[in-house]
C-alpha cells in the first residue's frame, strides 16, 4: 500500500503544473492533500475523479482558502469530514476515510507565520485536536495521519533553526506539543523511523533560492499508529518536480520492498541447480517406495507430497510477521518441484514409444499452462474474492489460496498412484561405460563394493556429461552459453513484473485476467507459431527470430510504464510479450531435444533447464535494487539490452552440427 501526502497550495494551480499528469503513474493507493483553496463547483473533471481514483473533499467555507482531500483507488467504509468543532471544521482541516480497520486521514494544521491572530488559531487548534489524538489512539484501530502538520519537529527537520527558533513552525511550544503527540500518546512519526538523514525537507519558502539551496522545512508528515508505522517499507520526498511549494512524501506500507522481492527471485535457483540430483533421482531407489511403485513413480510422489506439505506451511506463515519460516517453505516447494520435474521429465521419456514423443510432450506443453493459470491467476482470484478491500493487506485471504493450492496436489498424487511404471532396461551404452569405469578402477585394488559403488558414481555423474563435451568438443561452450542467456531477458524482466504492476495501480482481477490468462493463451499461440516456424525455416533461423522478439517486447513495458493505469495498454503488451515468449520457448525446446542424447536424457535434459536459469536468476536477484535506485524505464530497457549477446551466440552455435544420439543397439 503506497501513500501519498501534499498540500498542493491550491488544487487548480497544482493542476496546471501536472500533478494529475504525474499522479497516475506513481502506483498510490491513496493520495491526502491539503490546501484545496476551492469549492466543489470550482473542481473539473479531472480534480475531482482523477484516472483511476475516488475523489473527497472537505473544503473551507471561505472561498479559496484551507480545505483538505484524499483520493482512494478503492472506494472507502465511510467519510468522515471535520472533527465536530465549529471553529476547526468551517475552514476543512480534516478529512478520513475508513477501510475495515484501517482509517486514513488527511489533516491541515493552521499557519501561524501570518500574525498573532492566525497564531492564537493554531494553538487552539493544537489544544482541541490532542484529546481527538488520544481517543484515536485508543480506539484499536489502526490509523495514519497525512498532512501538513506547519511545525517542524526537531532541529534536524529545517536548514536554519537558530534563526527561526522564534518563528511559527518552530516555536518551543510547537515542538513540545509534537513531542506530546509522539512520545507521551505513542504515534509514530513513519519518515523518522526510516530516514534519519538531514536535510529532508518537504516545504521552501518562495523568496530567494531557498528551492535550489534547499534552504527548507520537513513540516508534512505521516503519522501512524505504532502497528502500520511498523508495516513501512519505504520512504520518498519526490523532488523532480514541483506542483507547489510543498514536495510529495511517498511511504510504502503493508509490504515486502521491491529489493526484498527481488532477493526472494533466488528461491528459484533450486531449478538451477537440479542437475547436481538429477542422477540421484534418475538411479537411486528410495526405501520402500520404489519397491511399491518402481523408480519413477516413487520419486514423484515424495516430490508431490513435500510440496503440498510445504504449501500448508506457506498458508499458515505471514510474510510480513516472519518472513524467515516463509523462505523456508518457499524453498522446500522449489527444491521439490524441481525434483518433480526431474521424474516426470524423465516418466515422459520413457512411458511411450518415441513415435508418440511429439503428442507426449504437447499434453505435457498444455497441463503446464493450465497450471500456471491456476497457481498464478487462481491464486490471485482467490485471494480478491476473499480480500475485504485491496487497500489493506490481509494475510487471510493467501492463506486460503495456498491451502486451496496444496489440496490440487491431490491431483497429482492420485495420478501417481494409479499410472503404471514404465519398463525401462539400463541401455547398453550405461552398461559399457560402467564396465570401462569398474575396469579401470579394479587397478586400484579397491574392495569389490567400494568398486561397484565408484563405477556406479562413473555411471550416474561423469558420464552423462562427458558425453556432451565429447559429442560437441569445443562448441559445447558456445552451446552452454547459449543455454545460459537464451532466456535471460524474460526471466529477469519477469521478477519485476508483479511488482510494476501493482505499483501501476492494478488490481489483483486485472492482473489475473490479463496477465495470467490471457497472457498464458497467447503463449500457446505463439508456441503453436514457433512449432510451425521451426518445420519451415529451421530451429536456428526461429531460435533467432525469438531472440530479437523476447528482447524487443520488453520496450513495450518502457512504453506502458509512462501511462499509468492502462488496462488496454496492458492488454497489448501482455499479448505481444506472451506471443514472442511462446515462439522463442518452442524453438528453444526443439533445439534442447536435439542436443539430448537419448541415453541420458534425463540428466543432460536437466543439466540443460538448469543452466537456463542459473545466470538469469541469478542476475534477476537484483532487478529490486536497480528499480529502486533507477526506476522502472531504464530496468525495462536494460532487460531489452541484455538480449543482444544472445543473438551473437544464436548464429555462433549455428554453426554447429547436432542430431540426437541414440545408443546402439548391443552386439550379437
Amino acid at each position: 500500500m503506497r501513500i501519498i501526502t501534499l498540500n498542493l497550495n491550491g488544487v487548480r494551480s497544482a493542476a496546471t503544473k501536472g500533478f494529475f499528469r504525474w499522479l497516475p503513474l506513481q502506483g498510490a493507493d491513496i493520495v491526502c492533500v491539503q490546501e484545496l483553496k476551492a469549492q466543489i463547483p470550482d473542481l473539473s473533471g479531472e480534480i475531482l475523479q482523477p484516472d483511476g481514483y475516488h475523489g473527497y473533499f472537505h473544503c473551507a467555507e471561505k472561498k479559496g482558502y484551507s480545505g483538505t482531500g484524499i483520493y482512494s483507488r478503492h472506494k472507502p467504509d465511510q467519510i468522515i469530514e471535520g472533527v465536530g468543532i465549529p471553529e476547526i471544521d468551517i475552514e476543512g482541516r480534516y478529512i478520513r476515510m475508513d477501510f475495515g480497520n484501517l482509517s486514513v486521514i488527511s489533516i491541515y494544521l493552521p499557519s501561524g507565520s501570518s500574525g498573532d491572530h492566525r497564531q492564537s488559531a493554531k494553538f487552539f487548534f493544537m489544544r482541541a485536536f490532542l484529546p481527538i489524538l488520544k481517543q484515536l489512539a485508543a480506539s484499536g484501530r489502526e490509523i495514519i495521519l497525512c498532512g501538513d502538520w506547519n511545525i517542524a519537529h526537531q532541529q534536524i527537520d529545517l536548514k536554519n533553526w537558530r534563526a527561526n527558533q522564534k518563528n511559527s513552525g518552530f516555536l518551543p511550544e510547537e515542538r513540545a506539543w509534537l513531542s506530546e503527540v509522539l512520545d507521551r500518546l505513542g504515534w509514530v512519526d513513519v519518515f523518522r523511523r526510516i530516514n534519519p538523514d538531514p536535510e529532508q525537507y518537504t516545504w521552501w519558502s518562495n523568496r530567494g533560492q531557498a528551492w535550489a539551496k534547499n534552504v527548507g522545512w520537513r513540516i508534512d508528515y505521516q503519522i501512524a499508529t505504532p502497528m502500520t508505522a511498523s508495516k513501512a517499507t519505504q520512504v520518498s520526498i519526490y523532488k523532480a518536480e514541483r506542483f507547489s511549494d510543498h514536495a510529495p512524501l511517498i511511504i510504502d506500507y503493508d509490504g515486502i520492498d521491491r529489493s526484498t522481492i527481488g532477493h526472494l527471485s533466488w528461491i528459484g535457483l533450486a531449478y538451477g541447480f537440479k542437475w547436481l540430483w538429477a542422477p540421484l533421482v534418475d538411479r537411486l531407489p528410495l526405501p520402500l517406495l520404489t519397491r511399491l511403485l518402481g523408480r519413477r513413480r516413487a520419486w514423484l510422489l515424495l516430490s508431490q507430497i513435500i510440496i503440498a506439505i510445504a504449501l500448508m506451511g506457506m498458508a499458515t506463515t505471514d510474510p510480513l510477521e516472519n518472513l524467515t519460516y516463509m523462505v523456508f517453505f518457499a524453498l522446500a516447494v522449489a527444491f521439490a518441484s524441481a525434483t518433480q520435474d526431474i521424474a516426470l521429465d524423465a516418466y515422459r521419456i520413457e512411458a511411450v514409444a518415441p513415435r508418440l514423443q511429439g503428442a507426449m510432450a504437447a499434453t505435457y506443453q498444455a497441463g503446464y499452462r493450465m497450471a500456471m493459470i491456476l497457481a498464478s491467476a487462481g491464486v490471485l482470484w482467490i485471494a480478491a474474492a476473499m480480500a475485504p478491500t485491496d487497500a489493506v493487506y490481509d494475510h487471510a485471504p493467501w492463506r486460503a489460496a495456498y491451502l486451496v493450492m496444496a489440496a490440487c496436489m491431490m491431483v497429482g498424487i492420485v495420478t501417481t498412484l494409479i499410472i503404471r511404471e514404465p519398463e525401462v532396461p539400463v541401455s547398453y551404452l550405461v552398461s559399457e561405460n560402467e564396465a570401462h569405469a569398474r575396469q579401470a578402477i579394479a587397478h586400484w585394488n579397491l574392495s569389490p563394493t567400494l568398486t561397484a559403488m565408484l563405477a556406479w558414481l562413473y555411471g550416474a555423474l561423469v558420464a552423462p556429461f562427458r558425453d556432451f563435451i565429447v559429442r560437441h568438443g569445443r562448441q559445447a561452450l558456445t552451446i552452454l552459453g547459449l543455454i545460459a542467456l537464451y532466456r535471460i531477458s524474460d526471466v529477469v524482466m519477469g521478477v519485476m513484473s508483479n511488482p510494476f504492476y501493482v505499483d501501476m495501480g492494478y488490481t489483483k482481477d486485472e492482473v489475473a485476467t490479463v496477465s495470467k490468462v490471457y497472457g498464458v493463451i497467447m503463449t500457446i499461440v505463439g508456441a503453436a507459431i514457433g512449432g510451425v516456424l521451426t518445420a519451415k525455416i529451421g530451429i536456428m533461423r526461429t531460435l533467432f527470430i525469438g531472440a530479437i522478439l523476447s528482447a524487443a517486447t520488453n520496450l513495450l513495458f518502457v512504453w506502458l510504464s509512462g501511462r499509468g493505469h492502462d488496462v488496454a495498454g496492458l492488454v497489448f503488451t501482455i499479448s505481444a510479450d506472451n506471443l514472442s515468449a511462446g515462439i522463442a520457448s518452442s524453438a528453444f525446446i526443439a533445439y534442447l531435444s536435439g542436443l539430448t542424447n537419448s541415453a541420458y536424457s534425463a540428466t543432460q535434459y536437466a543439466l540443460f533447464s538448469s543452466v537456463m536459469l542459473l545466470l538469469p536468476k541469478f542476475i534477476a536477484g537484483f532487478s529490486g535494487d536497480f528499480v529502486d535506485a533507477y526506476g522502472y524505464a531504464s530496468f525495462f530497457t536494460a532487460t531489452a539490452l541484455l538480449g543482444l549477446p544472445v543473438l551473437v551466440l544464436v548464429w555462433l552455435a549455428g554453426r554447429a552440427q547436432f542430431e540426437t544420439v541414440k545408443p546402439h543397439p548391443p552386439q550379437e
